[in-house]
C-alpha cells in the first residue's frame, strides 16, 4: 500500500536531501591511468552542488533493551523458517591503533571458533538445524550487535533455539580450548598468507569494498604489506585468555531478541510471541558441560600410494601447454599461467556422466555429489576433516555432467 500511494514528492525529497556531493565518494580501481579516471570524474560529478540548506544528518542514539523480548513474523511468501537471536546493541568501537587492530583479530578468532561449533552441530547426528551462523552485525550506524541465525526444517524451534543458546553459554561459561584456537589460527594466516601472495593480481573489485568500507565506516586500509606483518607479529601471540574474555563480554546482556521468521501456512507449527520468549529464557537455563579436545589425525593419508612412472611427454606450442601420459593410461595436460600468484587449478574427467544412466537413476545422480560434499573422507568425519585441513587452502568439487 505504501509503494501504490506515496506521494512523488516525498522520494524526491529524500533524493535532493541525501544524495548530494558532501555526502557521495567517486572509487575507481583497474587498469586505467589516473589522469583519465580523473577527467572522467570532474566531467561527469563537478557540476553537483550541495542545496541551499544542506539537511542536517542526524544519528540517533540506541536505547539498549531493557528486557528480553521475542516476536514470531510469518508470511504467505516466505520459503523457508529462521530463527534469528540478537544481542542488545551497543557502540562500536573505532580501530585507530595497531592495538585495535588486534583487538578485531581476537574477535574474528572467537567468531570462527564459534561457527565452527555450530557447523559440527548441523553436520552431525540428529542435527538441530541444517545450518546456523554467528556473527556482528552493523545494520544500525556506529553500533552493532551479536547475532545468530538459524535455519528450522524441522519444524521445531526450540530444538534449535536451544543449541544455539547452549553453545553461546557453553563459549561464555568455559570458553575454547587450546586446539581450537591453533586451528582458527592457521586458517586465519593461511588466508592472510594467500592474499599477501595475490597482492600483484587481486581482484579490484577487493580494493573497491575495502575503499566503501573506509568511507562509510571510517575502517583503516593499512595495505596487504602491513597487515600481513600484523598477523606476523600478533596472531602467534593470542592466547585463549584473550579470546575467552572478549568471547565472554559478547554475551554478558541476556537481554535478547528472538524473532522466528516463517512461511504463512496452516501445517507450520509456529509458538506464539509469548511462548517463542519462554523458550529463549529455558535454552539460557540449560546445565552446560565443558567442550572436550579432541585429538585429530595430522595428515589424511597414513600410506602414501606408490608412484607410477610417465609413459610419454607431448608439448602443445600453441596452446604453451604439455601433456604427460602415466603408465597407467591417464592423460595429464599442465599449462603454466601468471593469472593468479598463489593458485593451482586442477581438473579430473572420467567418461561417463549422467547420459550412461536411465530415469529410474535420476534423483540418484543428481544429488549422488550432493551427498559426497557432506560426507567425510576414508575414516574421517566432514568435522575431522575440516580440522586436519586447517591452514591449507584446499577444495575439491565433484560433479556429475551429461558426458562426464
Amino acid at each position: 500500500e505504501v509503494l501504490k500511494n506515496f506521494k512523488y514528492e516525498t522520494i524526491r525529497s529524500f533524493y535532493r536531501d541525501w544524495y548530494r556531493p558532501d555526502l557521495q565518494a567517486v572509487i575507481v580501481v583497474g587498469d586505467i591511468e589516473p589522469e583519465v579516471a580523473k577527467k572522467m570524474i570532474t566531467d561527469h560529478f563537478a557540476a553537483l552542488k550541495n542545496p541551499a540548506k544542506e539537511r542536517e544528518r542526524k544519528y540517533v542514539d540506541v536505547v539498549p533493551r531493557k528486557a528480553p523480548e521475542a516476536m514470531v513474523v510469518t508470511d504467505k511468501e516466505a520459503t523457508n523458517s529462521l530463527l534469528i537471536l540478537t544481542y542488545p546493541f551497543v557502540k562500536d568501537q573505532d580501530e585507530v591503533t595497531v592495538g585495535d587492530y588486534r583487538r578485531q583479530m581476537i574477535r574474528s578468532l572467537g567468531e570462527q571458533m564459534l561457527n565452527r561449533r555450530l557447523q559440527e552441530l548441523a553436520q552431525g547426528a540428529n542435527p538441530p538445524f541444517p545450518y546456523a551462523g554467528a556473527g556482528f552485525d552493523n545494520m544500525i550506524h556506529g553500533y552493532e550487535s551479536f547475532q545468530a541465525f538459524a535455519l528450522m526444517s524441522s519444524g521445531d524451534p526450540a530444538k534449535a533455539l536451544n543449541a544455539v543458546t547452549a553453545e553461546f553459554e557453553r563459549a561464555a561459561k568455559f570458553g575454547f580450548n587450546e586446539s581450537e584456537l591453533e586451528l582458527a589460527k592457521k586458517d586465519m594466516m593461511s588466508g592472510m598468507e594467500k592474499s599477501f601472495n595475490e597482492k600483484g593480481t587481486t581482484d579490484s573489485k577487493t580494493y573497491v569494498e575495502e575503499y566503501i568500507r573506509a568511507f562509510l565506516n571510517k575502517e583503516p586500509f593499512p595495505g596487504i604489506a602491513n597487515e600481513y606483518s600484523y598477523y606476523k607479529t600478533y596472531l602467534p601471540g593470542i592466547t585463549t585468555a584473550d579470546v575467552n574474555s572478549t568471547v565472554k563480554q559478547w554475551f554478558a546482556n541476556k537481554n535478547t531478541f528472538t524473532l522466528i521468521t516463517a512461511p504463512d501456512k496452516a501445517d507450520v507449527k509456529l509458538p506464539s510471541d509469548k511462548e517463542l520468549l519462554a523458550m529463549t529464557t529455558k535454552g539460557f537455563s540449560q546445565e552446560i558441560t565443558k567442550t572436550e579436545e579432541k585429538v585429530v589425525a595430522s595428515e589424511l593419508m597414513a600410506v602414501k600410494p606408490t608412484p607410477g612412472a610417465g609413459a610419454a611427454q607431448m608439448k602443445d606450442e600453441g596452446f604453451g601447454a604439455t601433456t604427460y601420459v602415466l603408465s597407467n593410461g591417464i592423460r595429464v595436460t599442465i599449462k603454466p599461467t601468471d593469472f593468479k600468484s598463489d593458485e593451482i587449478l586442477m581438473n579430473g574427467v572420467k567418461k561417463g556422466g549422467s547420459n550412461s544412466y536411465g530415469v529410474e537413476d535420476r534423483s540418484n545422480v543428481n544429488f549422488a555429489t550432493d551427498l559426497v560434499e557432506s560426507m567425510g573422507l576414508a575414516n574421517f568425519s566432514p568435522n575431522d576433516l575440516e580440522k586436519i585441513l586447517a591452514g591449507k587452502k584446499l577444495e575439491v568439487t565433484p560433479s556429475i555432467g551429461d558426458i562426464h
